[in-house]
């Protein structure tokens, strides 16, 4: 379970990003099909660099880099998608542009598809 601090970093970093999101696929940002980055002032980009923003975001309040990995899923519309999951004393709260607020991961429709380790070397299989 989260504490109220850690909860209340995630509402806050979710809403200011997610308040100022324009979505903007990588082909018309960085005329590329993929590039993930963080996003600029102009809070333009798509659904990785929403979520490596939220990260960034969340590193620079103190949190730890290992706690905050981003995950590929399909959606329940069967788009591939990008969201940065929170893990706080075993829970995984994820921090998504189409959702309106933070979800436990368990409450999401996606069939996820993989997850950065927590040492930011590699992408792990999720098995369902």
């Amino acid at each position: 379970m989260a504490t109220d601090e850690q909860w209340a970093d995630l509402v806050e970093v979710h809403r200011q990003i997610k308040d100022r999101f324009h979505y903007r696929p990588d082909i018309e940002l960085y005329h590329t099909r993929e590039f993930w980055t963080v996003m600029g002032a102009n809070y333009e980009g798509d659904c990785e660099d929403f979520a490596l923003t939220c990260r960034q975001r969340l590193i620079a309040k103190g949190w730890e880099r290992h706690l905050l990995r981003p995950a590929c899923c399909w959606t329940e519309t069967g788009g591939y998608h990008a969201v940065m999951v929170a893990e706080i004393e075993g829970d995984a709260y994820v921090l998504d542009n189409r959702q309106n607020r933070v979800l436990p991961w368990a409450d999401l429709p996606y069939t996820w598809d993989k997850i950065l380790d927590p040492s930011g070397a590699f992408w792990v299989v999720i098995h369902q």
